[in-house]
């Protein structure tokens, strides 16, 4: 299949999310891989799922970061959205977990201790001392 005249694109869906497909492609003006998001709808139009796609395109074209792969394209075809991004060949969450079993679940992130606000106080000396504003 080709879209946008110019990402030619596998027919079986390299994987399947709760938003959309991603397939395999090959973008014939630049001579690279990408890989193509396409927005489903199973149950038919959904203007919550479209804006959310959308904005997801749009908060991944400001987004430089070594863990997040580079949107190249977006646009509609066929009535439907898609994304184009860079193609990052690796494992999926299920395969790991077929190799290794379940993944370990890990508690919330440890905060560092809390400062607690202090107020300067006057000794009988006449110097300041800080003292906790939080009582004990």
């Amino acid at each position: 299949m080709l879209i946008a005249d110019r990402y030619e694109l596998e027919e079986l869906p390299l994987g399947r999310g709760g938003m959309g497909a991603v397939h395999r492609g090959h973008d014939q003006h630049l001579g690279r891989r990408v890989a193509v998001k396409f927005l489903q709808l199973p149950g038919g139009p959904d203007d919550e799922l479209t804006r959310r796609f959308v904005r997801e395109a749009h908060i991944l074209a400001r987004l430089e970061h070594p863990g997040a792969p580079v949107l190249y394209d977006f646009g509609t075809v066929d009535q439907r959205l898609f994304q184009v991004m860079q193609f990052i060949d690796g494992l999926t969450v299920a395969d790991l977990v077929s190799e290794h079993g379940p993944l370990p679940v890990r508690g919330p992130p440890r905060s560092p201790r809390r400062r607690v606000p202090c107020s300067p106080r006057r000794t009988s000396s006449g110097s300041a001392t800080a003292t906790s504003s939080r009582r004990t």
